[in-house]
C-alpha cells in the first residue's frame, strides 16, 4: 500500500513538474539530497508522527526512492 501511494504521488509530481525538471535537473538532485540529509540526522525518537512515518518508513526502506527512479525514467521515455 505504502508502495502504491508513494507511486502514484511521485507520478502526480513528474506529470506537474516535468518540464521544469528536464530544464534544470538539478533542482530534483538537490531535493533528493536535502531529503537524504533530513533522513539521517532525523531523531529516531520523540518526533511528530507523520515525519516519524515518512522518515522511517517511506525513506529508510527505500520507497520514496525507488517511486521517483521509476517515476523519472517513466517521464524521460515519452
Amino acid at each position: 500500500m505504502i508502495v502504491t501511494l508513494t507511486l502514484l504521488c511521485s507520478l502526480a509530481f513528474f506529470h506537474f513538474f516535468g518540464k521544469a525538471l528536464k530544464k534544470k535537473p538539478a533542482v530534483l538532485y538537490g531535493i533528493c539530497i536535502l531529503l537524504s540529509l533530513v533522513s539521517i540526522f532525523y531523531p529516531r525518537e520523540g518526533g511528530l508522527p507523520f515525519l516519524d512515518f515518512f522518515f522511517k518508513k517511506i525513506m529508510q526502506r527505500g520507497v520514496l526512492a525507488g517511486s521517483l527512479y521509476l517515476s523519472y525514467v517513466g517521464s524521460r521515455a515519452s
